[in-house]
């Protein structure tokens, strides 16, 4: 079993028992460890978002948007996005990003 295979289990274990900073801990070992696995990258934000670390939560967030808007993945990189206006409602690049993929997705009315 692979390394990350066991930090994986390590996180699934730790938030059945409700220890979700040591479920994180492993989670960031995961990513730093892989950085082009998006799908754990968004996991991670979710648990930062869940444990009130908006900070962290955004900045994961961007960079998942980023990978799913360049792969073509308009409609989620929408979904994530519109996770980051509620972390941080504040930040208009986050509306503008927005703005530009529903426009390139066709969705004109949302992109106003």
């Amino acid at each position: 079993m692979s390394k990350k295979q066991k930090l994986l289990e390590s996180v699934q274990k730790n938030l059945a028992r409700g220890q979700t900073k040591k479920a994180i801990k492993d989670l960031e070992k995961v990513v730093k460890g892989d950085p082009a696995d998006f799908r754990n990258r968004q996991k991670l934000a979710d648990m930062y978002s869940r444990t009130k670390m908006p900070a962290e939560a955004y900045a994961e967030y961007s960079a998942v948007s980023d990978y799913y808007a360049e792969q073509g993945f308009n409609l989620k990189a929408i979904a994530v996005l519109k996770q980051m206006q509620k972390i941080d409602p504040s930040q208009t690049d986050t509306y503008l990003r927005l703005a530009k993929l529903n426009e390139k997705q066709g969705l004109v009315g949302n992109a106003i």
